[in-house]
């Protein structure tokens, strides 16, 4: 925690990948993935100078500062918010000599509806400061009280503050949020031109019926080029056709994708960018477990429950109910690839999807009927693939009573040189106590 400044709500991705392994994705509160330091964890501290206290990286739950973190993700979360408005604080911002703010044009969609002397209010979750507004040659100010929300917000030279309408028909409240200067350069991923950016957005009310998501706004001023050329995201074996708006900086198109999985309020979404013109995303549940993308397809509903972050929701797309007819649907819910399984048999054929040779991902799902004679898969199961090219040993992960290839896959694709859209017939077999799968590539008719 002290080497990557993990503070409250700072998100923490999670995914384990066998043999005690685990792949971790850290997400600010920017909702943009973290830079990751590159040096080792001794050395981290020795540059510092000092060994980090637990004040320096755990904030009280009841501070302004968790305050102001909960504000950030407010506005990143509900990303229908397209009113909003950013400025860097310079110093004479914040001279206590100067007893006024003046609002620059871009202000001009809230003070049209102030009157001199009105009152604004100021907001984070609990907290809210009163300042009054004063209009004078045609220029609108912020007067009496600036002074008192820049010392008690704890306001700098060179932060940038963003202020957004929480509620469309409160004309005179504005929550806000803070991007302090020296985390300015440490919100957004650096890195090569072919590398993978991330972000996350937590699903508003309406998002199916809206379809759009404003991106963080780093995110998108870092990376508005690239962001220009997306014309499709990924998801399980699935794509669509989506658009970025470059003046609102929001991805939109998003509807079909969000009925199809059923999405819902709170549940969150990680897009991932690359070098070409697709962009991944995964759907995570409540609980924190990322859906079953076939189970959740088949579903009747999906009902959901408290924030996933909040308070651990004991309701997963693994416990959801589905009748005989659909329990005979063995396709085993992959993510990432479309299967096809004789009756009475253990041979299923794979179609090989983006998701699956993205290097990022575990490997494919096993259908729910294909395990071990007499036995179901168990965690920390290993397998045997084979195919004209060697064999290879991989781990087993467990969602539910459906297992998943997973330490091992992305090596395995790499050196079988697998390709999206190939197909790949596979047969479970047992040889001296070990399972084998033996794995064909299916030319193409």
């Amino acid at each position: 925690m002290r080497y990557y400044g993990l503070t409250v709500y700072t998100v923490a991705l999670f995914e384990y990948y066998g043999d005690g392994l685990f792949e971790v994705q850290i997400f600010r509160d920017t909702t943009v993935e973290c830079l990751y330091p590159k040096m080792h964890p001794t050395e981290f501290f020795k540059t510092t100078g000092k060994y980090y206290d637990e004040e320096d990286y755990i904030l009280d739950t009841k501070s302004l500062e968790l305050e102001k973190q909960l504000s950030l993700l407010c506005f990143n979360a509900c990303a229908n918010k397209t009113d909003f408005v950013e400025m860097c604080l310079s110093e004479q911002n914040l001279s206590p000599h100067l007893h006024n703010l003046e609002l620059d044009p871009s202000w001009e969609k809230f003070y049209n509806r102030w009157d001199d002397g009105s009152k604004v209010v100021l907001r984070l979750e609990r907290t809210h400061w009163e300042v009054f507004v004063s209009w004078q040659n045609n220029r609108c100010s912020f007067g009496r009280g600036w002074i008192d929300f820049v010392r008690e917000a704890g306001l700098q030279a060179g932060d940038n503050l963003l202020l957004f309408k929480h509620n469309t028909d409160e004309e005179n409240i504005l929550n806000f949020c803070i991007f302090k200067a020296e985390a300015w350069s440490d919100a957004c991923v650096e890195g090569t031109s072919n590398a993978e950016h991330s972000f996350y957005k937590m699903v508003y009310p309406h998002a199916a019926k809206e379809g759009h998501f404003v991106l963080p706004r780093l995110f998108s001023k870092k990376y508005c080029r690239h962001l220009c050329r997306i014309r499709q995201v990924d998801v399980d074996d699935r794509s669509w056709y989506i658009f970025y708006n470059v003046p609102n900086g929001y991805i939109y198109n998003l509807e079909d994708m969000l009925k199809h999985f059923k999405v819902i309020e709170k549940e969150a979404i990680v897009f991932s960018m690359n070098s070409s013109n697709v962009m991944t995303a995964r759907i995570f549940q409540k609980d924190g477990m990322e859906i079953a993308y076939k189970r959740r397809i088949r579903s009747a509903k999906y009902l959901g429950d408290e924030h996933w972050f909040l308070k651990p929701d004991l309701r997963s797309d693994y416990d959801l109910e589905e009748d005989s007819e659909q329990s005979l649907e063995s396709s085993g819910g992959n993510a990432g690839v479309a299967n096809d399984m004789a009756e009475n048999d253990l041979q299923f054929n794979i179609t090989v999807s983006t998701l699956l040779v993205d290097k990022k991902t575990h490997g494919p799902f096993i259908p729910v009927a294909v395990h071990p004679p007499n036995r179901a898969w168990k965690k920390g199961d290993e397998v045997e693939l084979r195919t004209e090219k060697g064999s290879w040993r991989l781990g087993m992960v467990l969602h539910g009573n459906r297992a998943r290839l997973s330490a091992g896959w992305n090596k395995f694709a790499r050196d079988n040189e697998y390709k999206v859209d190939d197909v790949l017939s596979w047969q479970l077999m047992e040889e001296n106590g070990t399972d084998v799968f033996l794995v064909t590539k299916v030319a193409p008719v």
